[in-house]
C-alpha cells in the first residue's frame, strides 16, 4: 500500500520541480532582454518599431495604443487644416524613457485594419500625424502636424520615420521622452518620407539665405498679414532661423526641429490683417497660441494668427483680403509680443499638403489701394453689390450712404462688375470714379449709367503696381440723373 502511494507522490514532485525551473528560466530571460538595448518592439501585428543600432540608450522603453478623448480633441481641433476626411480613434505612444533618442533613424510600421481601409476614397491617402512640441526662442507650441510616411498597399501597412523633434519629455508627469502619433485619411496621397526630407532640407536652406521668388510658392499667392509687402519683407530680412518656417538644426543637441509658420517680430497693438478673402473658422484662446485666429480661404487654403492681443472678428463671418482681423500681442506661451503666422494648402489642389513656407507665397509688391463703395444719390433708394474678380466686396444699402473698403489690392487687371440688386423705379443710376492711379483699361478714370435692377454690368480695371495710400474706387449716384416716381 505505501509504495501504491509513494510513487505517484515522486511523480509529482518532480513535475512540480520542473515547472519551477522553467518559470524561473523564464523570469531570468525577462530580466536579462530588459538589460538589453531592444532592436525591435512589438504591439501585437499592429504596430512595430524599429531601433537601428546607435538610435537609443535606453532599457525602459514601451509601446502602448490608448484610448485619449483629451488628445483626440485636439487632434480634431487641427484636423480641419488638413483636409482630415475620416481619423482613427486611437493615440500610438512610443515612450523612451529618460534618454532622448540619439540619431533621426528610429522608424515604425503601422497595420490599417480591413474596417479603417474601407472608408479611404481612392482619391484620399493615409496620413501620420505627431504631436509636436515646438520650442523656440520667441514661443512654445504643442499642436498636431503632418510627418512623412509611405504606404503600402500591398502589405496594408504605413511606414514612418521618427526623427528625434517627434520625442520630448515636456508633457509626461515622469519625464520621459514619448512621441504621440495619430493616423487619418485625407485628399491626395502623402509624398514618400524621402522626398519630404528633401523638401525639408530645400525649405531650410532657402529660409537660411532669404532667397527665394513666387515660383518656390507651394500654394496660392497670399498678401502680407500686416498689411504692405514691405512690411514683412523688411522684418523678414532681421529675422533669426528660428523665426522662419522649416526645420532647423539644435545648436547644442544638434537634433533637428520643426517651426511651422514664420515669427514676426512686431509690437504689441500692430494691426493683422487676412492674407485672402474666406470665412472665419475660429476664433478664440487656447493655453499655447493665446487668442489666435484661423481662416479658411475661398481657395481652400487656411491660415492661423496667434498670440494676438484682440480678436476683432468671429466664427462664421466672411472677410475680405485685406480686411482687419485682429490686433497683435503676447497671449499664450511666449516671451515676447510678435505674429505667428501660419499657411496651409488645399490637400485636394496642391500637391503639397499641410504647412508650408509662407514667405516665397508672398505677392510681391502689393498695392497699398481700396475699393470705397458709395450710395449718396438725391433719393437714395438704390443699392448695389460690387464684385472684384468674381468676389463679393461688399454692398449698399438703401436709404443710406455706405463705404466698404477693401485693402491691399493685387497689382494687375482686375474685373470689377456692378450689380444693382434694389431699385424701386426698376432702375438704378450710378456713378463710379477711379483715382490715384487706378484706371479702366481704356484709360478712362469715370463711368456712370444706368442698371435695371438685377442685372449687372462688367468693366476691366488696372491697379498700378505703386499706388496712392488713398486710391480708392467710389460708387455713387449720380446727383444730376433724376429719378420717376
Amino acid at each position: 500500500m505505501k509504495l501504491k502511494y509513494t510513487y505517484p507522490v515522486l511523480i509529482c514532485l518532480i513535475l512540480l520541480n520542473i515547472v519551477s525551473c522553467k518559470k524561473r528560466n523564464r523570469e531570468d530571460e525577462a530580466q536579462s532582454s530588459n538589460n538589453k538595448i531592444v532592436k525591435e518592439l512589438h504591439l501585437g501585428d499592429s504596430v512595430k518599431v524599429n531601433f537601428p543600432d546607435g538610435s537609443i540608450n535606453s532599457l525602459d522603453i514601451s509601446l502602448k495604443i490608448v484610448k485619449d478623448e483629451e488628445r483626440e480633441a485636439l487632434f480634431n481641433e487641427m484636423a480641419w487644416l488638413f483636409d482630415v476626411e475620416h481619423y482613427w480613434p486611437y493615440t500610438i505612444v512610443l515612450d523612451l524613457g529618460k534618454n532622448q533618442a540619439l540619431d533621426d533613424n528610429i522608424s515604425m510600421e503601422v497595420k490599417i485594419s480591413d474596417r479603417f481601409k474601407k472608408l479611404k476614397k481612392t482619391t484620399s491617402g493615409f496620413e501620420v500625424f505627431a504631436q509636436i512640441y515646438q520650442d523656440n526662442a520667441n514661443e512654445t507650441l504643442d499642436n498636431f502636424q503632418i510627418i512623412p510616411s509611405k504606404y503600402n498597399p500591398e502589405t496594408g501597412t504605413i511606414l514612418l520615420e521618427m526623427p528625434r523633434y517627434l520625442f520630448t519629455d515636456k508633457r509626461s508627469k515622469n519625464k520621459t521622452f514619448e512621441a504621440i502619433i495619430m493616423i487619418g485619411i485625407s485628399p491626395g496621397e502623402n509624398p514618400a518620407f524621402s522626398v519630404l526630407q528633401k523638401n525639408a532640407k530645400a525649405l531650410t536652406a532657402s529660409a537660411a539665405t532669404s532667397k527665394t521668388s513666387l515660383m518656390d510658392c507651394e500654394a496660392s499667392p497670399i498678401s502680407c498679414p500686416l498689411g504692405l509687402l514691405d512690411k514683412c519683407s523688411e522684418l523678414l530680412a532681421q529675422a533669426d532661423a528660428d523665426d522662419l518656417f522649416g526645420v532647423r538644426v539644435h545648436p547644442v543637441l544638434k537634433y533637428k526641429k520643426q517651426h511651422n509658420g514664420i515669427d514676426f517680430k512686431v509690437k504689441e497693438g500692430t494691426p493683422i490683417y487676412a492674407v485672402r478673402s474666406g470665412k472665419i473658422k475660429v476664433s478664440q484662446f487656447s493655453n499655447t497660441a493665446g487668442n489666435f485666429i484661423e481662416i479658411m480661404h475661398d481657395n481652400g487654403n487656411k491660415s492661423r494668427y496667434l498670440h494676438l492681443s484682440e480678436l476683432l472678428v468671429k466664427p462664421g463671418q466672411d472677410v475680405l483680403a485685406g480686411q482687419l482681423i485682429g490686433v497683435s500681442g503676447k497671449t499664450g506661451r511666449v516671451t515676447g509680443a510678435h505674429l505667428h503666422f501660419e499657411f496651409y494648402t488645399n490637400s485636394s489642389l496642391n500637391n503639397k499638403k499641410g504647412p508650408v513656407d509662407p514667405f516665397p507665397c508672398l505677392q510681391e509688391q502689393n498695392a497699398a489701394g481700396s475699393i470705397t463703395v458709395r450710395d449718396n444719390g438725391n433719393w437714395a433708394d438704390d443699392a448695389f453689390e460690387v464684385f472684384l474678380d468674381g468676389v463679393s466686396i461688399g454692398k449698399t444699402d438703401i436709404g443710406a450712404a455706405n463705404s466698404i473698403a477693401m485693402n491691399n489690392l493685387r497689382p494687375g487687371k482686375k474685373s470689377l462688375t456692378l450689380k444693382c440688386v434694389i431699385a424701386p423705379d426698376n432702375e438704378g443710376t450710378y456713378e463710379i470714379i477711379l483715382d490715384d492711379g487706378l484706371k479702366f483699361s481704356d484709360g478712362s478714370e469715370r463711368k456712370s449709367g444706368i442698371l435695371q435692377q438685377s442685372k449687372s454690368i462688367t468693366w476691366e480695371i488696372i491697379i498700378p503696381t505703386v499706388i496712392k495710400t488713398k486710391s480708392n474706387i467710389s460708387l455713387m449716384k449720380r446727383n444730376d440723373v433724376k429719378e420717376g416716381r
